[in-house]
């Protein structure tokens, strides 16, 4: 239906859901593509994830989610939808709550009515790049580095991972979990790791300190698979 995929995920029957640039949300069964709401205002989407029965869509208009169990495509009445803000980024949380970011402000809260944060960043600057949940805090990472968000009952705490820590590039583009670790990759300052206190480069014969790091996927046999600009290496702790 649609040749633009811009996030995947699965839920738990196992389908794969995919989110697509015109062509709304499309379920891959394995065999057939059944496309959804490719003639609505969620046609244009930036992300894709699932949590619970409830796909979460960020799309170029807003945020929506599709309620599996009762098939129903739901867009709460928030500002975000009705001021039609595109949607980068859409993390679902425990305790059924979920982070949003727009390419101006973040949102955390209940689902249906996420509270705007200050991050003290000019919104004319902020670039949203990806957000990660990882022992228990939020990790968001734009072109300042990586904001670590507190958020427990309601109350939200926020920290800072940059070049004081040993981040040499601000601009970070993706997080992955692996062996207890969070790997951070960077545009244009290569790949970082980072136990939970201190933080060192990840060096590998074909991933330079000016590597461009977009894309992280652990596999199944405790691998991940890091794509960069240049290539996509398969990297395993073992050979570390």
């Amino acid at each position: 239906p649609q040749s633009q995929f811009f996030g995947i995920t699965q839920d738990r029957e196992g389908y794969l859901w995919l989110g697509t640039k015109g062509g709304g949300i499309v379920r891959f069964d394995g065999n057939t593509f059944t496309p959804f709401f490719a003639q609505s205002n969620i046609a244009f989407v930036n992300k894709i994830e699932q949590a619970g029965n409830r796909i979460f869509i960020a799309h170029t208009f807003g945020y929506a989610y599709y309620d599996q169990s009762k098939r129903e495509l739901i867009q709460p009445n928030h500002s975000i939808n009705q001021k039609k803000a595109p949607v980068s980024i859409i993390l679902p949380l425990p305790k059924d709550s979920i982070l949003i970011s727009t390419t101006k402000n973040v949102y955390i809260g209940t689902i249906d009515n996420p509270v705007r944060i200050d991050f003290n960043i000019q919104e004319d600057d902020y670039v949203p790049g990806c957000a990660y949940y990882w022992n228990g805090k939020i990790y968001l990472g734009n072109n300042y580095g990586v904001h670590v968000i507190s958020y427990r009952n309601g109350r939200i705490g926020i920290e800072k991972i940059d070049q004081k820590q040993g981040l040499k590039t601000k601009a970070v583009r993706a997080f992955l979990d692996y062996n207890n670790e969070l790997y951070i990759g960077t545009y244009g300052g290569g790949l970082y790791i980072y136990n939970g206190n201190t933080i060192r480069p990840f060096h590998h014969p074909l991933i330079s300190e000016k590597e461009i790091v977009q894309v992280m996927y652990k596999g199944s046999r405790n691998d991940v698979w890091i794509g960069t600009n240049n290539c996509i290496i398969k990297h395993s702790a073992n050979n570390n």
